[in-house]
């Protein structure tokens, strides 16, 4: 009679943890699911139905290849019961999920249930939907990625002005222009037209003084022509 009755109380516990089990369970928005060995669904709550399209009902004592889950998540999530099974460790993923209203990014934390004589009786799944996470993740990755871009450009442009400020210094440093003709001179030597000159070099500045041989001998003989007296 003893053992009876402490069955009965033992009975009466698991039931009533159960009861508070789904009643937490089917109140929360993350998929809650519990596997057995051959990865059937044990239970799932209500909350799958957003995800799949399917009531709960429909997963009981089925595994993820006789529901017809995406065949790359069903080879993923089966490694992953079978590691937890093996290990009676908990164990951590993240995956996308194609769900009616467009593809979700979810985070699922498995973990063992311990039979009296220690076997792990049965895995539970908790996913969680990280999507708005994950948005914000491509979002802030996208931002960091147009800053670098931005910081390289200025930088470029940075040192291209660099340059042309040191390439304007050296021109106006020995650059002379010829105000009678017109004509430039930037080595000393070879006087040419300004706009030949600009357009080899690509560059504006100059110091405009002085005249070059050919125009100094035209003014000088202007200069002795005037100095001429008229009879």
């Amino acid at each position: 009679m003893h053992d009876i009755t402490e069955g009965k109380q033992a009975e009466a516990t698991r039931f009533e943890r159960e009861q508070e089990f789904e009643a937490l369970v089917e109140n929360t928005p993350d998929i809650v699911s519990r596997y057995d060995r051959k990865f059937r669904h044990l239970y799932v709550n209500r909350a799958v139905t957003q995800a799949t399209g399917l009531p709960a009902s429909a997963f009981i004592g089925k595994t993820h290849e006789d529901l017809g889950m995406p065949r790359h998540l069903q080879a993923e999530w089966n490694a992953i019961l079978g590691d937890v099974f093996a290990s009676g460790q908990e164990r951590e993923t993240e995956f996308e999920f194609p769900t009616p209203g467009g593809p979700r990014s979810y985070h699922s934390r498995l973990v063992p249930e311990h039979a009296p004589d220690g076997r792990i009786r049965s895995v539970l799944n908790i996913a969680r939907d990280i999507t708005a996470r994950k948005q914000a993740e491509t979002a802030l990755h996208e931002t960091n990625a147009e800053l670098l871009r931005l910081q390289t450009e200025l930088a470029s442009t940075l040192e291209a002005l660099h340059t042309s400020y040191w390439h304007i210094r050296k021109i106006n440093e020995f650059l002379s222009m010829c105000m009678e003709c017109g004509k430039v001179n930037a080595d000393g030597e070879t006087w040419q037209a300004a706009r030949d000159f600009l357009a080899a070099s690509g560059l504006t500045p100059f110091v405009s003084h002085g005249y070059c041989p050919p125009c100094t001998e035209l003014l000088m003989a202007r200069h002795d022509a005037a100095d001429v007296p008229h009879e």
